[in-house]
């Protein structure tokens, strides 16, 4: 959480072992989209200092032991329209989003796992970010989400 809301964003749930995060809402930001970026690419960074840290004092072992090598994350970014704002009743009320934007989120998140990648994000959020960010992007041709 502290990348995301470094690089302005907001962290609205976490289920399991994901986390939604928005950037732009609440605060509308213009450069949202660079924002999130930057962010994935410091979590990336992060989780590979953490990894380093744990091998060398033996705690990869605990989870190396059930057949899982590495903690990994997985980020899906795509910017567009989304319903923002509480959802909820007087019972159980939250600050949310819906709409098509967040399911093609979550959807590039899991095509990470097809294309063995650990960043995926759509056309529409790289043609909004710099070119000091997209120098690195692989294009991995078009998949349906």
């Amino acid at each position: 959480t502290e990348e995301i809301e470094a690089h302005g964003g907001c962290v609205l749930d976490f289920n399991g072992d994901g986390i939604l995060a928005v950037f732009g809402a609440p605060m509308p930001h213009p450069d949202h989209a660079e924002r999130a970026v930057r962010a994935a690419t410091r979590l990336q960074q992060r989780i590979n200092q953490l990894n380093g840290g744990w091998e060398a004092r033996g705690l990869a072992a605990r989870w190396q032991a059930v057949g899982v090598e590495q903690i990994v994350l997985r980020i899906g970014l795509h910017t567009g329209p989304v319903v923002a704002g509480h959802i909820g009743n007087t019972s159980r009320m939250r600050y949310g989003v819906m709409g098509t934007t967040v399911a093609v989120a979550a959807s590039l998140e899991e095509l990470n796992k097809v294309l063995g990648t650990r960043v995926a994000l759509s056309d529409e959020v790289r043609q909004r970010i710099a070119p000091d960010l997209a120098h690195d992007l692989v294009d991995c041709d078009l998949h349906p989400v």
